[in-house]
């Protein structure tokens, strides 16, 4: 697997794993889980699970952009290049550093930021699926702060994806509270619970590629967003 030391540069540069398909962009944007950390082989992985079973759909090709540490601002950032990107199917996992990252973020400034990054990514006239933030074996006794802000960013993200009809991957829902969904460091899932991921995101990305492009009107207000950090 990837040392640590390439996600950095994966979050700098922003693609790894560049493939162009022949029918369907893909584009998987998210953190370390979609990077597959801790799976035991590429196969395993979440995102390679669902490489191959869209590959039936008419995409046999994708690309990983990586967002793996700054949280909901860098994730902004990284998503108005992401959304340069048209008629793609954007396949998002991110939500988690915000969680971790930002003790201080609160649930109004991330619904800004996260709905501010959904119309960066819609105004490329991608078709677009969201994840709600995994459980990560946050503890809802002793990790309790870490577990009711997963809960509620997760609450958020349906929120917001929904407002845009967007389909979501509650994969909050899905992995809560099974440990034995997770690898050696008790954070990242194993191949099981890449499974479960896979298997969590695969009716909202069917419903994803039954909805029609978007035309595009590309618009992303990120000043926004640190105009509302800078005043909260």
């Amino acid at each position: 697997m990837l040392p640590f030391a390439v996600i950095i540069v994966a979050c700098a540069a922003g693609i790894v794993n560049d493939r162009e398909p022949d029918n369907v962009p893909i584009i998987f944007f998210g953190d370390s889980l979609t990077l597959g950390w801790l799976a035991s082989g590429e196969d395993r992985e979440f995102a390679s699970i669902l490489r191959s079973r869209l590959a039936d759909n008419g995409a046999i090709g994708s690309r990983r952009v990586i967002s793996a540490l700054g949280g909901m601002y860098v994730d902004l950032l990284i998503s108005q290049e992401v959304g340069r990107r048209p008629r793609s199917l954007i396949i998002v996992e991110l939500g988690a550093h915000s969680v971790i990252e930002d003790p201080n973020l609160n649930d109004r400034t991330f619904r800004i930021g996260y709905g501010a990054m959904l119309d960066c990514l819609r105004g490329s006239g991608a078709r677009v699926v969201v994840a709600t933030v995994p459980w990560l074996g946050w503890d809802a006794g002793g990790g309790a702060r870490l577990y009711e802000r997963g809960e509620l960013f997760s609450r958020v993200i349906m929120e917001e994806a929904q407002l845009r009809d967007m389909p979501v991957a509650d994969i909050w829902s899905a992995m809560r509270d099974r440990p034995e969904l997770l690898g050696a460091d008790a954070l990242h899932p194993n191949d099981a619970g890449h499974v479960v991921l896979a298997d969590t995101f695969w009716p909202a990305i069917q419903r994803g590629l039954g909805q029609p492009h978007g035309d595009f009107h590309y618009s992303c207000d990120y000043d926004r967003v640190l105009r509302e950090r800078d005043v909260r």
